[in-house]
């Protein structure tokens, strides 16, 4: 019996890229990226495995070389150092936790998807990989159709009602599209990627059409020659060719709007119409600027590059396609419909985004050149901006947000990978740049493969252009990698596929088979790993479920079981939180004992967390928070001193926010009202501190009240 290996794995390319995007799930902590993530990590292990298979007992050893590999090891040797040096290992190795993707195992996996899709696919491959990427491309436009005009498929699953009702106003898909990759720049930036996949479909469709069915010499579009008299076909085209010179452009339209009028060309270009659709209705103003930016260059490349006969045919389609979403998008923009698109009044008061990104991205290459070498650690961006934030993000309308990257994908690494990481990352884009034009270059007689590997390399600029202004997650990240593995298989001379056959395998000797049986257990080992990562996040979700219906005890057990699949730093504060609340609640009992055995608990796991995170100040405030607790179970004055001291160390961190000011005045305040020796100094000191968050946010309503409260 045997066992097709090759075919295995291009199965699992093809469902990871027909599935990811569409993936999302109700039950975790994070509906969208989370899921897409874990996806990616459980079907590259199941690729690894096989491949590792095929490496053992495969008699072929060959691999496909590519100088291009050399960057990608020492790119990621940078993330390694930078994970090394991290002020958060743990952070950087699995990635920010609610982001995920960007952690070392995120950036491993993707280089070796590009391994194994190096060695396994074949061009046949990728066609069939980019098709099946559209279908659901396309399937990702219908779901946020539904949720534009008011009936949500996801609310469907969620409430049993095809409404928008279970998404907050503040984040509507009737205002802007998201559809199933969970926010509306992310959507676009998907369908810019596709945009010019689909132009590539449109195009070969569009003439291998024209291939099979040129006009005859009576300009008759619809009456072709027999395509298996080539003499036939060759005077055809031949006289088209003529037609053309003679600048005779109205029977050659006339034969385009019949061709695109076929099915076979229609349904590309409804798609394209669809795509361009969606992109407008996310409101992404850098996804918008990808394709238009992308689709001049593609122009200009193709100008240059086909020769003069080809070049008029592709003009023309070109602008058959331009003026038809040109036309589109001036109809959309329509003085009558630009009410139903606009964001309504009361978001006006909202601080653009661009003008927020200006302010953060001033703060990332601060915290870049703070930490030049290696950067303050992969994906560690959330902790570290607070070191350098700048003042004029208090008064901001996100303010308050926790920004885990820098909105600019090329500043991330910087600030969290340093000199080193960002130069790396750049080289990795000049060297895709570089295998593209390899390819380019290529005096091909088939003029479509030149279409084929320009469409490929626009949609990887789509991705730096919408990185620009934003930054990847796991659906652009599989492109980002991949893009450069599709010019390299595009190249490479077809191969066999990988057989594993049973009956050699058990012939085998035991010293044969221990490899074998070690790479199987390793792949199993990994599968259920991240099985557990999956179920310990469902846990950590129904935690935050009971915690919002008060439910401590329910919330606490649920915490040890997510604890108890996988640690994690974040589910620890949170259950250090739970037990310093349960306490509280538990003091106003005679169970003493048990107040006491749940303080002690709940210090030891905040304590623990911040071990592993000593730069969270989310976890300093939960310690500050959790003191106040102990504090109102135990009376103790030195459980508010602490309190104070976990308060006073957020500042120490966050020298520039606002909030952490006022919660450090709040506490000298209280104090002040409970330790009467001391009162004036506490006084002046909670005075001191509530100005300070004034003079960074003046219109800081609570910190105004406290004021009030304080200096009465």
């Amino acid at each position: 019996m045997n066992f097709n290996l090759s075919k295995v794995i291009r199965f699992c390319f093809y469902f990871l890229f027909f599935v990811t995007p569409l993936l999302f799930s109700l039950n975790t902590s994070e509906i969208f990226e989370f899921n897409k993530m874990m996806l990616i990590y459980f079907v590259t292990s199941i690729i690894i495995t096989l491949y590792g298979l095929h490496r053992i007992i495969s008699s072929s050893k060959k691999i496909t070389f590519s100088w291009f590999y050399i960057l990608l090891v020492v790119f990621l040797i940078s993330q390694i150092f930078s994970t090394i040096f991290s002020i958060d290992v743990h952070t950087s190795i699995f990635g920010y936790y609610s982001r995920w993707n960007g952690g070392l195992i995120s950036i491993i996996a993707y280089i070796l998807l590009f391994f194994v899709f190096v060695q396994t696919m074949s061009r046949k491959h990728i066609e069939r990989l980019l098709i099946l990427s559209l279908i659901s491309s396309f399937i990702i436009i219908l779901w946020g159709l539904s949720a534009k005009f008011g009936a949500d498929p996801t609310c469907f699953l969620y409430l049993h009602e095809l409404t928008n009702r279970c998404w907050t106003e503040n984040f509507s898909p009737a205002t802007r599209m998201f559809s199933t990759l969970g926010q509306p720049n992310w959507l676009g930036a998907y369908m810019a990627i596709h945009f010019f996949i689909g132009i590539y479909f449109l195009i070969k469709n569009l003439f291998n059409s024209e291939e099979n069915s040129h006009p005859r010499e009576n300009g008759d579009p619809d009456s072709g020659p027999d395509s298996a008299k080539a003499s036939t076909v060759k005077q055809a085209r031949m006289t088209m060719d003529s037609r053309l010179r003679g600048n005779d452009i109205k029977v050659y339209i006339k034969y385009l709007i019949r061709r695109i009028i076929k099915l076979h060309i229609l349904k590309f270009a409804i798609y394209l119409f669809f795509n361009i659709l969606t992109i407008y209705f996310t409101q992404s103003r850098s996804s918008q600027l990808a394709v238009l930016a992308a689709f001049m260059l593609g122009s200009v490349l193709l100008s240059l590059k086909l020769a003069s006969k080809k070049l008029r045919k592709i003009i023309i389609a070109g602008l058959i396609i331009f003026v038809f979403f040109a036309s589109t998008i001036g109809f959309i923009y329509k003085k009558s419909l630009v009410g139903f698109f606009e964001l309504p009044i009361e978001q006006s008061i909202v601080t653009d985004s661009f003008d927020i990104r200006k302010i953060v991205w001033k703060g990332a290459i601060d915290l870049g050149n703070k930490y030049p070498w290696f950067g303050s650690g992969t994906e560690t961006f959330a902790y570290a901006y607070y070191f350098t934030r700048p003042a004029a993000h208090n008064l901001t309308s996100e303010w308050d947000f926790i920004y885990n990257k820098a909105h600019n994908e090329y500043l991330n690494y910087f600030a969290t990978t340093g000199y080193n990481g960002l130069i790396i990352y750049i080289l990795l884009i000049i060297g895709t740049a570089v295998l593209f034009f390899q390819s380019f270059r290529v005096n091909r007689k088939n003029w479509l493969e030149v279409i084929f590997v320009t469409c490929i390399y626009l949609s990887y600029i789509t991705i730096l252009i919408t990185n620009f202004f934003g930054f990847s997650i796991s659906i652009l990240q599989l492109f980002f990698y991949l893009i450069p593995a599709i010019f390299l298989v595009f190249e490479k001379k077809e191969t066999g596929d990988y057989i594993f056959n049973f009956g050699k395998f058990a012939k085998l000797g035991l010293a044969s088979r221990l490899p074998i049986i070690f790479i199987a257990i390793v792949g199993i080992s990994l599968l259920t790993y991240f099985t557990r990562y999956y179920f310990a996040d469902v846990h950590y979700a129904k935690a935050q479920t009971y915690l919002a219906l008060d439910e401590y005890t329910q919330a606490a057990e649920e915490l040890y079981k997510a604890v108890g699949n996988r640690y994690e730093h974040v589910y620890e504060d949170k259950l250090s939180g739970v037990l310093a609340n349960t306490a509280f609640v538990r003091s106003f009992g005679d169970d003493s004992d048990s107040t006491d055995q749940l303080i002690d608990f709940s210090k030891n796991h905040n304590l623990n967390s911040l071990a592993n995170s000593p730069y969270n100040i989310i976890y300093w405030r939960t310690q500050a928070k959790n003191y106040y607790f102990y504090y109102q179970a135990s009376n103790d004055i030195d459980d508010l001193q602490k309190s104070i001291a976990a308060s006073e160390r957020v500042v120490e961190i966050a020298p520039t926010d606002a909030q952490s000011y006022y919660q450090l005045a709040l506490y000298y305040w209280i104090i002040s009202n409970e330790d009467k020796q001391r009162k004036e100094q506490f006084v002046v000191k909670a005075t001191a501190t509530i100005n300070k968050a004034l003079s960074l946010r003046p219109n800081y309503i609570e910190a105004q009240e406290l004021r009030i409260q304080i200096i009465q």
